[in-house]
């Protein structure tokens, strides 16, 4: 596959409720969590991304202004084309996020789904991730599978029909012709949902590290 024909959706759009503010402006030695992340895809071959926000994204607006320009086509920012869509019905969960994302993206593309609480793999790991071959394909380091997930234009099109369940995470787990990849980065397992586990994280990941 040739990178470029990936294109990367990164979910941005929940409450956060756990963590106690917006987990993409988290501060990671520096920079947005959300910039850092941009920064990890960019290392690893991608140069579209697609940014799919709901709650707090008045707050995603104030503290990153190239956001909101984002939401009428796509800006440059770092070498990336960056575009932003709006979920109006967030409650509705993750798979409702991704959808309205989905929508505006062409559909010859493939999409690369990080979501935002899920760290981006190092460059080596994702970049070997983006050459697999597959329908739907699932990093999976030490027998633990996780993000980010690969879903071929084909697959994306099945998925805009589907009626939108609670958990975007069942619905895939459920979808036949996954490929397992072999993965080192042990990243891909984990889920940054409170302020503990965010610690722990930059403390074990530090910014040299990555």
């Amino acid at each position: 596959m040739i990178l470029n024909k990936c294109v990367a959706v990164i979910l941005a759009g929940g409450k956060s409720s756990r963590m106690g503010q917006p987990k993409g402006l988290l501060d990671f030695y520096g920079t947005f969590w959300l910039l850092e992340q941009l920064k990890r895809l960019k290392l690893g071959g991608i140069n579209t991304v697609y940014i799919g926000l709901g709650y707090d994204y008045k707050d995603y607006f104030k503290a990153i202004p190239f956001l909101a320009e984002a939401q009428n086509g796509s800006t440059n920012w770092e070498e990336l084309s960056i575009s932003v869509v709006l979920n109006q019905t967030p409650e509705l969960g993750s798979f409702s996020t991704l959808k309205n994302v989905l929508q505006v993206i062409p559909k010859n593309k493939d999409v690369l789904i990080v979501p935002i609480d899920v760290p981006v793999l190092n460059k080596t790991a994702l970049q070997n991730l983006l050459k697999q071959e597959g329908s739907i394909i699932k990093p999976q380091c030490q027998g633990k599978t996780g993000h980010p997930i690969i879903l071929r234009k084909d697959v994306v099109a099945k998925l805009l029909c589907e009626p939108s369940p609670t958990r975007l995470d069942n619905y895939i787990s459920n979808m036949p012709n996954t490929i397992l990849s072999p993965c080192d980065d042990s990243q891909i397992t984990v889920n940054i949902n409170t302020p503990s586990v965010w610690e722990s994280y930059k403390t074990a990941y530090s910014y040299k590290t990555i």
